[in-house]
């Protein structure tokens, strides 16, 4: 029997979802519910102290208990960045691959995430695993925390962990993650979603996550369960001509006029405020949401509940 990962907030018969990250939860929750928060923004990012910053922990708990759907990340990309950064000369693939043992502030960012997920865990929509290192080191991680009562989501790292491990891990879960698309161009991301797609065909029941990929015109031709961004949030970084405009099937075909930058010599609350723009590009991810549900909607009203997997394939009598 699969192992059923915790999240009591979780339900495998929901539409496609998708999570937006990278800036206060409570501002994005008034727009967009569905928030990715990662362990090291609650613990306040310094690595020095032995818990979870209070009025993080308290914001945190007041918005899922006002409704938010959080899927709490672990804060590893964050920590193995960190740790590449004191270390000149490695590579982020490197520090990646590193044993949990060798990372700077591992032992701190364990911590602070066991103290989160056991707090939070009935009331999250999951967490993710503390996935540093290859496939055995993540497996002694997981039994660490599976040993204390924890039930995190899986991570497969296609690029690094070889597809008998993806095997592994929907034979034995409800969920899992895909990581190795954030950094990937568009080249390397379609050869991932597209081989996602054949290998699901053996795990139909398996809801899989990918990490760190906006919804593009790739989501049309290979939909996933659920999937993570924060490039939502760039035209309040960089401006808003950075930022996708209007989507079609996903993809883009125009960008916002500079004239929808945020002022920040205006009050956060006001038109052209930065807290406006907030509420504008929140709209936007919950929109992208919303066409994504309805294209996979749409794809099961015309060919039935299977059209979000690959056709079986008798000759190797997979979903027959």
């Amino acid at each position: 029997m699969k192992t059923r990962t915790a999240g009591g907030r979780f339900d495998p018969h929901e539409e496609a979802v998708y999570f937006v990250a990278g800036h206060n939860i409570g501002e994005i929750a008034e727009t967009h519910p569905w928030n990715l928060v990662a362990v090291n923004d609650i613990a306040g990012e310094n690595a020095t102290h032995t818990g979870p910053d209070a009025k993080r922990t308290r914001e945190l708990r007041e918005r899922i208990d006002a409704g938010n759907l959080v899927l709490l990340d672990s804060g590893i990309f964050w920590l193995t960045q960190r740790h590449m950064r004191a270390h000149p000369g490695m590579t982020m693939d490197e520090a990646l691959s590193l044993p949990p043992d060798e990372v700077d502030g591992f032992d701190w960012l364990w911590a602070n995430y066991v103290a989160l997920a056991s707090e939070f865990e009935d009331r999250l929509w999951g967490y993710i695993e503390l996935d540093q290192g290859g496939a055995d080191n993540k497996r002694k991680t997981r039994a660490k925390l599976e040993a204390l009562g924890l039930r995190p989501i899986p991570v497969y790292h296609p690029l690094n962990d070889g597809w008998d491990y993806f095997d592994e891990l929907c034979e034995q879960y409800d969920r899992i993650c895909m990581g190795n698309v954030v950094q990937a161009r568009n080249p390397v991301r379609r050869h991932l979603l597209s081989t996602l797609w054949e290998r699901r065909r053996r795990h139909p029941d398996v809801w899989v996550h990918v990490l760190g990929l906006t919804i593009s015109e790739m989501l049309t031709a290979y939909p996933v369960s659920s999937t993570d961004s924060s490039g939502w949030v760039y035209a309040l970084r960089y401006g808003a001509q950075t930022a996708p405009g209007a989507h079609a099937m996903g993809d883009i075909f125009s960008r916002f006029p500079t004239t929808f930058s945020y002022d920040p010599g205006l009050d956060r609350h006001d038109l052209g405020g930065q807290r406006r723009g907030v509420h504008f590009l929140a709209s936007e991810a919950y929109f992208m949401q919303t066409v994504m549900r309805r294209q996979q909607r749409d794809l099961r009203d015309l060919f039935g509940d299977d059209a979000l997997l690959p056709a079986p394939d008798d000759r190797e009598q997979v979903r027959r």
